[in-house]
C-alpha cells in the first residue's frame, strides 16, 4: 500500500509541475501578430527600366542602362531560336532573366547571391543563367 501511495504521489507531482509548467510558460497570453502580411521586396523592383539609376547598371550589371537594354533586345529576338516562348502565368520576364545572368557573370558570388538579389529562388536563378548563356553562345552577337 505504502508503494501504492508514492507511486501516486509521483503521478500526482508530475501532473502538477505539467500543469504549473503550462500555465506559466506565457502560452495563454499571446500577443497579436505585428507582421499583418509581408512583401517580397528586391532591389531589381526599384531601379529596373528607369534610366536615372545608370550607376546602379554599372555597378551591378557592368554595363550601361543602354548596353543592357541592347543585350536584352538582342536575347529577346533570338529567345525562341533556342527556349520555349514564356508562358503567360510566367513570374520573370527576359530582361530579369538577362539581369540575373549578367550578375551571376559579373560577381563572384553564388546563384543564391544573384538570385536573391533579383527576388528569385536559386533553382530559378540556375534555370535562367542556363537559358540566357544558351542564346549568348548560340549566338554571339553582343559584339557588333
Amino acid at each position: 500500500m505504502a508503494e501504492d501511495i508514492d507511486e501516486e504521489c509521483v503521478v500526482v507531482a508530475a501532473a502538477l509541475a505539467a500543469a504549473v509548467a503550462a500555465t506559466h510558460d506565457g502560452r495563454h497570453r499571446r500577443e497579436s501578430s505585428t507582421a499583418v502580411w509581408s512583401t517580397r521586396t528586391c532591389p531589381w523592383d526599384s531601379v529596373r527600366g528607369d534610366v536615372l539609376f545608370c550607376g546602379w547598371y554599372r555597378r551591378y550589371l557592368r554595363c550601361t542602362f543602354a548596353n543592357f537594354k541592347t543585350i536584352v533586345g538582342r536575347i529577346e529576338a533570338k529567345w525562341t531560336d533556342i527556349n520555349l516562348p514564356l508562358g503567360s502565368n510566367a513570374v520573370f520576364d527576359i530582361e530579369t532573366r538577362v539581369g540575373v545572368t549578367l550578375f551571376y557573370l559579373t560577381h563572384e558570388g553564388s546563384y543564391q547571391v544573384a538570385s536573391s538579389f533579383f527576388g528569385a529562388s536559386k533553382a530559378q536563378a540556375i534555370a535562367h543563367v542556363d537559358q540566357v548563356s544558351c542564346v549568348m553562345i548560340k549566338y554571339t552577337f553582343l559584339v557588333d
